[in-house]
This record gives structure tokens, C-alpha cells and sequence, in this order.
């Protein structure tokens, strides 16, 4: 049986980049032949259809267009070498082929459940984005009918497939840790640094972390590259200039925009490398390799997960893996399915007073925040003794059958 694989390359390595790989290599490690098969998501065409697309028309949507050109590069592959072919993130669930398994985490979320966040944050006039919007999702329903199974990472996202495109019957495909769970809690200090592992991106929330951070004591360290690093950066040397203006900006202000390029080019602090904000409270990372990431897990008194309406939350599995505690915003999608009931987290309002007040909570009990990490560390061991991938390989079959 040969399977491809699917893969958009939108120019990133996060969390679902990562799930991708492992599933391929865990099909492969079962008898199953896997390529993994790319296409280009992030390259601008200067045609689409055959029609000139000029800086000013791209200008007026770019992600339009940028969704219209990956949707025509996938449709110059060539699969019919493959038996099954499992796609991942949009549009490959778009690819023309007789069997297709949809591992699916996300729609085109700007022109789904974040449309109206899309427009809020100032990426584009609102009455484009409604074109768009009914562009897209004429394009996707018309297609969406040649995928024999639907993989779903999530409740939040078999609900989306539900509302927006009327699925029924979807599988659960719920993902464990990348990381293997540690024995016990290590060295674990409940007044260590509340740490947020994450790519900085909209809407990743990361600056309701650091305004948090900004607005209270003790240390805090926050992981991970992404467009909107400058505008944390940005953020943060400003507040260290003017404590003051941290508690006076209105949250929704600080993450709700186009964030890097609300800055003139010679504004803009570095992409990378690591920097320390508020007197050294606040340490700024960038983006990292594993081992340090993973070190920044082990250091965390408690690691908090920002993200709006995610679609699955692989921070809080790692989080746990590593036996640590989190906070999640009661908004978060798919890090509350992961997070609550589970005796290891904190569900808190989307607010940086919010946040402080439960990284405070669990600095200033450390009896509870030992009780709520043994609790994650037990959870991490409960997922890893799952076999997550067997609905893969059972819709990977079914497909043939």
C-alpha cells in the first residue's frame, strides 16, 4: 500500500508541522509506504487561472490569493501512484483523488471561525474579506465531498466542520505529547518562571502573556519565533520604558492588530535572538531548538497556553508531558478540552490581570501546584499509553477497502 502524505509548506515549523512528521514516520514504522508530499502555500503567483495578478490587486487580499495559488499548485500533482492519500492542512483536503483521508485540525480559519477576528485586527476591509469569504467557501464545499474519512484533532474542530460545512460522522483523532513523559517532577519549584511556549503569531494571544508579565512580580520567560515577535518585543520595550502604560492599554488592543506592521521598518526591534525587559523579570527567547525549549518546560512553575479558539493544544501535552501545571484562556478551543477537568490547570478569562492573578495563585500555594503537577505528569502518562494513531491507520484502511 503506498500513501502520501500531504503537505502544505507554509514556511514554519510549529506544533502541527511537527504532528505531521511523527504521524508519517509512526504509518512508515508500521509497514505502511509513506511519502511525504509537498506543495508550495506561501510563494505569491503573479497569474492565477491565467488572469495577471498585479501588486495592487494582491494587495487588496493577500491571503485570497495566496489560498487561490496553493489551491492551483495542488492541483497540478500528480498522485495516481498513490493508493490512500491523507492530507493535513488547508487546501490539500481539496486534492482531486479517489480515496482521500483528511487529517484535519483547522479550515482556513480566516475565512472561518476567525473571519470576523480577521477584520477586527485590520488585515483587510471588511466588505473584501465578505467577498473572500463567500469565495472560499464556494470553492471548499465544492470539493470537500471527495474525502472518504474525516480525522478530527478536536471537539472545536469537528464542530467547525459541523457548522460551516454541515460534516456529521467525523472521527476523533486525538494526538499525544511529541515528547515522552518524564519519570517524576524533576526539580519542580512552583516560584519558578511562569513560561509560555509559543510561535508568535496572530492569534496566538502571546502579548496577553507579556502584558501580564508586565502588570505583576516574580519571573517570566516567553518561548518561540513568529512574525509578531518585534511587536512583543516592541511591546515589552515599551512598558519597561513606562511600567505604567501596561496596566492602562486595553488587552484586546495589544494582540487584536497587525501587530509587526503596525511599525515603521526602522521601528521594528530584532526578529531574533534572546532579550531581557522589566529590570530582568522578562526574558524573550525567539525561536529556539528542542533542547532548549524543553528546558524552559522543566524550569516553568507553570506554563501558560494564550491561544484564542485553538484547534488542539500540543503546549498543554508538552506542558504535561514535562509535569507542569497551565493556564488556559476559557476561549482557547481546544487547549480547555485538553486542560479542563483534569486536576493540572487553571481556566481563566482572555485577560493579562486574569493571567497574573493564577500564576500568583500557584506561586503563592506551592502545596496545590505540586498537587496540580503530579496531576499533569499522570495525565501524560494515561495519553502516551494510548494508541493514538490507530485511527489513522484504520481510516488509512478503510479507505483501501
Amino acid at each position: 500500500m503506498k500513501v502520501a502524505f500531504l503537505k502544505p509548506d507554509h514556511g514554519g515549523v510549529g506544533g502541527f508541522e511537527r504532528l505531521a512528521e511523527r504521524c508519517r514516520t509512526r504509518l512508515d514504522q508500521r509497514g505502511v509506504d509513506v511519502s511525504l508530499v509537498g506543495f508550495d502555500a506561501r510563494t505569491r503567483a503573479d497569474r492565477l487561472h491565467g488572469v495577471r495578478i498585479d501588486d495592487g490587486t494582491r494587495d487588496w487580499h493577500d491571503e485570497y490569493f495566496l489560498y487561490l495559488a496553493a489551491t492551483e499548485r495542488l492541483d497540478r500533482l500528480d498522485l495516481s501512484d498513490f493508493d490512500v492519500v491523507v492530507t493535513s492542512q488547508p487546501p490539500s483536503y481539496l486534492v482531486r483523488h479517489p480515496r482521500v483521508v483528511a487529517l484535519t485540525y483547522h479550515q482556513a480559519r480566516v475565512f472561518y471561525d476567525l473571519a470576523d477576528e480577521f477584520t477586527a485586527a485590520g488585515y483587510v476591509r471588511p466588505a473584501v474579506h465578505a467577498a473572500a469569504v463567500e469565495q472560499v467557501r464556494a470553492l471548499d464545499r465544492g470539493r470537500i465531498s471527495g474525502v472518504h474519512t474525516w480525522l478530527t484533532g478536536s471537539d472545536e474542530v469537528a464542530d467547525r466542520l459541523r457548522e460551516w460545512w454541515g460534516l456529521e460522522g467525523t472521527t476523533p483523532f486525538r494526538a499525544s505529547a511529541e515528547t515522552t513523559p518524564a519519570a517524576d517532577l524533576g526539580a519542580y519549584d512552583p516560584a519558578g518562571p511562569a513560561v509560555c511556549v509559543s510561535r508568535h503569531e496572530w492569534p496566538k494571544r502571546t502579548e496577553l502573556v507579556a502584558q501580564a508579565a508586565a502588570g505583576s512580580e516574580g519571573t517570566w520567560e516567553l518561548v518561540g519565533g513568529g512574525s509578531r515577535l518585534a511587536w512583543v518585543r516592541h511591546l515589552l520595550e515599551r512598558w519597561t520604558d513606562d511600567p505604567g502604560a501596561a496596566a492602562q492599554a486595553p488587552p484586546e488592543a495589544t494582540w487584536r492588530n497587525r501587530g509587526t506592521w503596525l511599525l515603521a521598518p526602522d521601528e521594528r526591534p530584532a526578529m531574533d535572538g534572546s532579550s531581557e525587559h522589566l529590570g530582568g523579570r522578562v526574558r524573550l527567547h525567539g525561536e529556539v531548538d528542542d533542547a532548549t525549549r524543553d528546558d524552559a518546560y522543566r524550569r516553568a512553575g507553570v506554563v501558560i497556553a494564550p491561544a484564542l479558539r485553538e484547534d488542539y493544544g500540543l503546549t498543554v501535552l508538552e506542558a504535561f508531558a514535562h509535569g507542569r501545571p497551565v493556564i488556559v484562556c476559557d476561549d482557547g478551543g481546544g487547549l480547555v478540552e485538553l486542560a479542563a477537568g483534569t486536576g493540572a490547570a487553571l481556566v481563566v478569562e482572555p485577560h493579562p490581570a486574569a493571567v497574573a492573578a493564577a500564576v500568583a495563585e500557584l506561586r503563592d500555594d506551592p502545596g496545590r501546584a505540586h498537587e496540580m503537577a503530579s496531576a499533569a505528569l499522570e495525565r501524560a502518562h494515561a495519553l502516551a499509553a494510548e494508541d493514538d494513531l490507530a485511527p489513522l491507520l484504520d481510516a488509512v484502511r478503510a479507505a483501501i477497502d
